[in-house]
């Protein structure tokens, strides 16, 4: 058990330094770029030299790319560590801002509307008469917005710089970041170190001042501010992920931001201030949190003449109000015994070209958090403490990153021949459970953290050499087809066929080429399912030798699209008849009659085989959907005379 002791005198003078630890192990996560913007403009100084972009050059600028052919991404601050506690997010959603509003205070308001930015860039080109410039992240155009939001790649550039001989001043002196609602100051020293903010600059180098926003008026707009606490440089923790970036600029006469300078590679850090950091009286509000101009006497009160270079601060986003998480530990591992124990005959780590994510999802069915399974095959989960709601939570595996708030409720067929055999929740082995998700129960009330949800997948290995499996659909059927390069005491190939990839039914057997079951010859092997099922198909090959072993195949996956949907008289002056498969009829959801503009007309909840539309204006077209039950749909025009 850790003893703890606090100075509580620290709280009772007007300045305070930070007590606590910088932030450390850093996780890291990232989505895609949700959008492009694409521009070209002048350089924002006066002259091309070097780093620098001048307005002698023309500079087309890329938002959302990380270059010509691929899309950037937003990084994002998953989870870190102080003194021994881990801390995540209070809310995760992709899109979602941290804070209510962000205010900006610039001495005599002047000028009201400059903006400095940094995003990040892939080794952005030297200054020159033109050129092109990638930019990773999502393109955001005003510094209020840089700074709310939990993306990290991009910020802001010398926040509060007020020296105007330099190029990036922005008169700013004080940065409020308020709060959805407020945080009542917890009465235990304890419970006020579990939760604070998060604050995130480039390079870790500078010295600020902040204070805990105590009151607001009616517009909630800052009224009062707690005791002024001082950041000093030893207090940034450094994320683990460095990056060139590119300052960008707009003055107020600017209608785009405009390329200044190219910044070499620098480490994004973070520091954590927490509720105790801000001394404010247990039992009291606060609304959020002020980054404040290191000169300042108070919240208030500013120098008029700053000192150069005083006031840099690279502040990036991605900060926000964090709390004590509570971890969910499991592992993935190579149950070669098939038993669903980890035991001598097991092996460790998944093997699975790093394809395999587990999810903490919640008992709404939304993710809360995504982490990739490591080589060993372990993965930490992490749910925040005030995050934390009645009802069952699970870990599902799937072979991607899910993000945060996407709704998921089953896990995906495993990849590169790997299987499902069993789960074993806290030393509980379930052979029977194969579908890669762990009921854990109930969070609500849980305060420590939860260990062994742990996942059981072996691989096929088999004495035929498969190079190559394909299914492909041709016409209303799937051909599948495979080749071998060795075969040892092969029987032959059982062709099986999944709806849902878990629960297989046989379609047939293919002999093996030699009648001993041996070759070193290239062979070639086909098979035709006459009657694929609309929508998914899964495919896989039970491959027999002689002495009846056997092994499985990787799992192929294909979406089938059949017409099997017919409608007569078409055109008609009155009733259609509607014919499907018998299999299709089961799987119907839905069938509805719409106009060209997409206005239902006539709807049935199943599938029904007569229609009477002579009630509908003649001499023009309609369409009749029909949805299936796997999400699938289809569709065929009639036109009624």
């Amino acid at each position: 058990m850790r003893t703890k002791y606090y100075h509580f005198f620290l709280l009772l003078i007007s300045f305070c330094s930070m007590a606590q630890t910088k932030p450390q192990n850093f996780v890291l996560g990232s989505y895609p770029a949700q959008s492009t913007t694409q521009y070209t403009v002048p350089g924002f100084l006066s002259s091309n030299s070097g780093h620098n972009y001048g307005s002698g050059g023309n500079y087309t600028l890329n938002y959302g790319k990380k270059d010509a052919s691929e899309n950037g991404l937003n990084r994002i601050v998953k989870t870190f560590n102080v003194e021994g506690y881990t801390y995540t997010l209070t809310k995760a959603v992709p899109g979602a801002k941290p804070f209510k509003k962000v205010l900006l205070e610039r001495f005599g308001n002047n000028p009201p509307n400059k903006l400095t930015a940094l995003f990040e860039s892939v080794a952005p080109p030297n200054a020159a008469a033109s050129a092109t410039i990638y930019l990773m992240p999502d393109y955001v155009d005003s510094m209020e917005d840089l700074i709310n939001s939990y993306v990290i790649n991009r910020g802001t550039d010398n926040l509060l710089n007020r020296y105007t001989a330099d190029n990036t001043w922005n008169n700013i002196v004080r940065v409020d970041m308020l709060l959805e609602t407020s945080v009542v100051i917890p009465s235990n020293q304890g419970d006020r170190e579990k939760s604070g903010f998060l604050l995130m600059e480039r390079g870790g180098n500078d010295t600020f001042k902040a204070a805990a926003i105590t009151g607001v008026d009616s517009d909630g707009n800052p009224t009062a501010f707690g005791n002024i606490i001082t950041v000093q440089t030893n207090k940034w923790g450094e994320t683990g992920h460095n990056m060139w970036s590119v300052v960008v600029q707009k003055d107020p006469s600017d209608t785009q931001m405009r390329p200044s300078q190219r910044i070499t590679s620098q480490p994004i850090a973070g520091v954590f201030i927490n509720l105790a950091d801000l001394g404010v009286s247990q039992g009291e509000p606060i609304y959020g949190i002020s980054i404040i101009d290191s000169e300042a006497t108070s919240p208030t009160t500013f120098p008029s003449n700053p000192a150069q270079n005083a006031n840099g601060l690279d502040f990036m986003a991605g900060g926000g109000f964090f709390t004590k998480a509570i971890l969910i530990k499991g592992t993935v591992w190579i149950d070669k015994d098939e038993d669903a124990i980890k035991n001598d005959g097991s092996g460790s780590g998944t093997n699975n070209g790093n394809t395999l994510w587990a999810n903490l999802v919640g008992p709404d069915d939304k993710v809360i958090s995504s982490i990739e399974v490591d080589a060993n095959g372990d993965f930490t989960l992490f749910v925040a403490e005030t995050q934390r709601v009645a009802g069952t939570y699970k870990v599902i595996l799937t072979n991607s990153e899910r993000y945060e708030g996407e709704t998921l409720t089953n896990s995906d067929v495993l990849e590169n021949g790997f299987y499902h055999t069993g789960t074993n929740f806290q030393g509980t082995a379930n052979t029977a459970d194969k579908n890669g998700i762990i009921e854990i129960g109930s969070l609500e009330t849980r305060t420590e953290d939860m260990e062994g949800i742990d996942f059981g997948i072996n691989r096929v290995i088999t004495p035929v050499t498969l190079v190559d499996f394909y299914a492909n659909q041709e016409e209303n059927h799937v051909n599948l087809q495979w080749t071998t390069t060795s075969e040892t005491n092969n029987a032959g190939f059982e062709v099986q066929f999944s709806e849902d990839g878990k629960n297989w039914n046989t379609l047939g057997f293919v002999k093996a080429s030699t009648i001993d079951g041996n070759s070193e010859d290239r062979n070639v092997y086909s098979f035709m399912n006459l009657s694929p099922v609309f929508g998914q198909n899964y495919y896989r090959l039970k491959q027999i030798d002689h002495d009846g072993t056997f092994a499985y195949s990787p799992i192929r996956a294909l979406k089938v699209s059949i017409s099997h949907l017919l409608v007569w008289p078409n055109p008609s002056s009155g009733h259609i008849k509607v014919a499907v498969s018998d299999a299709q009829a089961s799987q119907i959801k839905s069938m509805k009659v719409v106009d060209m503009s997409g206005r239902i007309l006539k709807e049935a909840p199943s599938y029904l085989e007569n229609w009477d539309i002579s009630d509908l204006k003649s001499d023009a077209f309609y369409i009749l959907r029909v949805d299936y039950k796997n999400n699938f749909s289809e569709q065929i025009r009639i036109y009624k005379r």
